[in-house]
């Protein structure tokens, strides 16, 4: 209910903004830009670009801001239940809001250092720390002079967030934050420091645009070099769509404003999958019971797998549903993925896909992009194995 809310109020002013669109686009455009996924409208004309400009990054932060807050109040909730030390309140709220407020001024106060134009550094800002990728006028794309290396550090840096919550609320839970997710991601880290160094030495731009875009898909942000808006380039990059699709499924780590299913969640699905085949090979053994009595119970596990199965079920809906209005099966998949991952345009782009959504079929994007905000269901489930040892 509240990102319902929340979308029929970055609605109000862009009904007015917007021209030559339709309500049903709008409120697709609403849904997008606080859900951070970045989904764009082609071809619409505006009242007035400077207050458009400005809205469309508060929006941005505002979605990204309530994203953050409830991961930490539902593992708020979650780690008081099991007697843990962290707590929720109003000045762990203030904590969060003062944190946000200072990621936004010192990414602005940064670029226009580099000369940016404060409403465009302002904005840019807002996209990079929301990951949510939309510019107007300049939509996804950065200027062919911009400093790669100083919005990599930017989307890195994002990522810690919570991590200086932590240590700002609580010493002792980001050191057991940092060990258990060391202990959980080590396997992932290595495999994506692999991936990203095969990425960069063989895609065919030069190695920091390369870099750029690995982050930018991982983290869900899809922004892309200007080179990208040559459609040669982008065809040289044909090879690299899995990869791509890959990236932004996965996504980066929880308790950022990125999409994706996340690093931390995929590693402990997986420990979730050994402890069941461990149960299954061991049923009869002592092992296998003391399996059981360390992890979650054989209900909280079912639980879990059938949403595994209901959001499988409800994707290939979804997909039939796009494939319906008229997209082919690629399209229908990639505009699925784009819309859950909150990768948006970027994995558009990427993906060559040259076919348009018709309006009123929005409607699926629409719930897709709220659901792909919800990466802490089931989330709970699997982090009850791990946690008591904690």
């Amino acid at each position: 209910m509240c990102w319902i809310l929340l979308i029929t109020v970055s609605l109000l002013p862009l009904l007015e903004l917007l021209e030559n669109k339709s309500f049903n686009e709008k409120f697709f455009f609403a849904t997008s830009l606080i859900t951070t996924t970045g989904f764009d409208l082609k071809n619409y004309m505006y009242k007035d670009e400077l207050i458009l400009k400005i809205w469309v990054a508060l929006i941005q932060c505002i979605g990204a801001l309530y994203t953050i807050l409830v991961f930490v109040m539902y593992f708020s909730t979650f780690l008081n239940k099991n007697n843990k030390i962290m707590v929720i309140n109003k000045n762990n709220i203030l904590l969060i809001n003062l944190l946000f407020l200072f990621y936004l001024i010192f990414f602005t106060i940064i670029l226009k250092v580099n000369k940016f134009d404060l409403i465009e550094g302002f904005s840019l800002s807002a996209i990079i720390f929301s990951s949510g990728g939309i510019r107007i006028n300049n939509s996804i794309y950065l200027d062919y002079n911009i400093n790669y290396f100083l919005i990599i550090s930017f989307m890195l840096f994002s990522l810690l967030f919570l991590p200086l919550f932590l240590l700002l609320n609580n010493k002792k839970l980001l050191k057991n934050a940092i060990r258990l997710f060391f202990k959980n991601t080590f396997f992932f880290i290595i495999f994506l420091i692999f991936v990203i160094t095969f990425f960069i030495l063989t895609a065919p731009l030069e190695p920091k645009k390369n870099l750029l875009l690995f982050i930018s898909i991982i983290t869900t942000t899809g922004i892309l070099p200007h080179d990208f808006e040559n459609t040669n380039i982008l065809n040289q990059y044909d090879n690299y769509v899995l990869l791509f699709i890959f990236m932004a499924f996965v996504g980066t780590f929880s308790g950022t404003s990125n999409g994706g299913i996340k690093l931390n969640r995929l590693s402990l699905f997986f420990i979730n999958i050994k402890e069941e085949f461990n149960r299954f090979l061991f049923q009869y053994n002592v092992k296998g019971i003391d399996i059981l009595k360390d992890g979650s119970s054989q209900s909280e596990l079912n639980s879990f797998y059938a949403t595994i199965c209901f959001l499988l079920f409800f994707i290939i809906l979804c997909m039939l549903i796009l494939n319906i209005s008229g997209l082919d099966f690629k399209s229908a998949f990639v505009y699925v993925l784009a819309a859950l991952s909150n990768t948006g345009e970027g994995l558009i782009v990427l993906s060559d896909i040259h076919e348009y959504i018709n309006p009123k079929y929005y409607f699926v994007l629409n719930i897709l992009m709220i659901c792909g905000r919800f990466e802490h269901i089931g989330y709970l489930l699997l982090l009850n194995k791990v946690i008591k040892k904690y």
